[in-house]
């Protein structure tokens, strides 16, 4: 006659949803609760823009509402979500590429300006810390907004201001800087 025994092991408690840090409360969600929506700050001067790599300001071109008004960019809208560290780009069908950025777009050469685009699904963001400097990370091929160079693709921008209204980057390439301001949507 066979014997069998049974062994009875406690089922482990779920593991807690991690809490967001600082950074990451004040990039997706309100004063409210409610999920932040981020849109360019194109009223504001140094709304975007590029500089010299040692400048920590767009001082070569930083252009005014009006020149970038004939592109797509200004009804963009960068959603930031906690769970699953979501990324969302609602661009209405087109994007903003720098002609340097069109070819990692899987484009043929040509000039700078509006090209089709629908964001893949699943993409990502984290915040990093770079020796106590914050950077938002993209996944590959995600990117805020406008394509200004190819590194701007699942690249690491520089947090240089993040608060309640305000998000601020900076994309060091490999020959400048680029720079990308953000408020919250009213």
């Amino acid at each position: 006659m066979d014997a069998w025994y049974f062994r009875f092991v406690p089922k482990p408690e779920a593991e807690p949803e991690p809490e967001p840090s600082e950074p990451e409360k004040l990039l997706t969600t309100s004063a409210d609760g409610s999920q932040k929506v981020w849109v360019w700050d194109y009223a504001r001067d140094g709304y975007f823009g590029e500089g010299d790599l040692s400048a920590r300001d767009p001082n070569w071109w930083a252009p005014s509402m009006d020149e970038m008004s004939v592109y797509s960019m200004f009804d963009d809208e960068l959603i930031f979500r906690f769970e699953g560290n979501a990324y969302e780009l609602s661009a209405h069908g087109a994007v903003y590429c720098d002609a340097s950025a069109r070819e990692a777009m899987g484009l043929e050469a040509g000039k700078t300006g509006d090209i089709d685009y629908t964001q893949p699904e699943g993409q990502t963001w984290k915040i990093e810390d770079r020796s106590g400097t914050p950077y938002l990370v993209f996944s590959e091929m995600a990117f805020p907004s406008a394509i200004c160079h190819p590194s701007a693709l699942g690249g690491s921008f520089e947090i240089m201001a993040l608060t309640a209204d305000e998000l601020y980057l900076r994309l060091a390439t490999d020959v400048d800087a680029w720079y990308f301001r953000f408020t919250v949507k009213k």
